[in-house]
């Protein structure tokens, strides 16, 4: 009687969703809806629950470790749907500019690795896989975005003086100074589309857009070559 209370205690978990219910349906052949108004307690203590002793510990500690798993992923889709980006103004040169790139990078790696974590406990995980996959999708895209956007600002900020105000530059090196220009317009141009997005994943997980960074940063690149040879 006394160990029959204690899986009763057990069971009556907030913990406990339908789910569970069903699954200990199936293993007693028992009907068990506790949503019913009519399910009463000695529905329950009819259930001969000594039997299922462990099958009782092992669904009531699924139901408590899942519960925590859908609480920490909700709580980091919440932050990335209300995350945004630090952009500042750089007046003199009709722009912004990209803040705090480390605190995003150091954001993603820190829910990347609750991610894996979670994704590696497969006993608990597999009901909400989908979400969690989906998740370290839009963060790894996060990562590499914010990162190569980050190795592209930098490299714009030492070249744009030079390319834009330097007429030697300019005269000698006037094929390389157009390239410039263009990829100045384009990456300006990225950057007031990304200001348009309200938070981070709508500005970085977009169709194509790591691969235009890379492009930009590719040309940046070949215009620094040229210009030191």
């Amino acid at each position: 009687m006394g160990k029959t209370l204690e899986l009763m205690g057990e069971l009556q978990s907030d913990d406990m969703q339908k789910r569970h219910w069903e699954e200990l349906s199936n293993e007693t052949k028992h009907d068990i809806k506790p949503e019913d108004p009519n399910f009463k307690f000695h529905d329950l203590f009819k259930l001969n629950l000594i039997h299922y002793t462990e099958k009782v510990s092992d669904i009531v500690e699924i139901a408590k470790n899942q519960t925590k798993i859908k609480k920490s992923l909700d709580k980091i889709k919440k932050q990335w749907d209300e995350k945004s980006f630090e952009w500042q103004e750089m007046a003199e040169k009709e722009t912004y500019s990209l803040d705090k790139t480390e605190d995003i990078i150091d954001l993603v790696d820190q829910d990347l690795g609750n991610l894996l974590n979670m994704l590696g406990q497969k006993k608990y995980i597999t009901y909400f896989e989908d979400l969690a996959n989906s998740l370290t999708s839009d963060l790894r895209t996060i990562n590499t975005l914010v990162s190569e956007f980050d190795k592209l600002q930098k490299n714009w900020n030492k070249l744009e003086p030079i390319f834009t105000q330097s007429a030697d530059v300019k005269q000698n090196l006037a094929e390389t100074s157009r390239k410039f220009d263009d990829m100045n317009g384009g990456f300006k141009a990225l950057i007031n589309e990304m200001r348009d997005q309200p938070t981070v994943k709508e500005a970085c997980v977009v169709e194509g857009r790591k691969e235009r960074v890379k492009e930009l940063f590719t040309i940046l690149d070949s215009c620094e070559t040229e210009l030191t040879a």
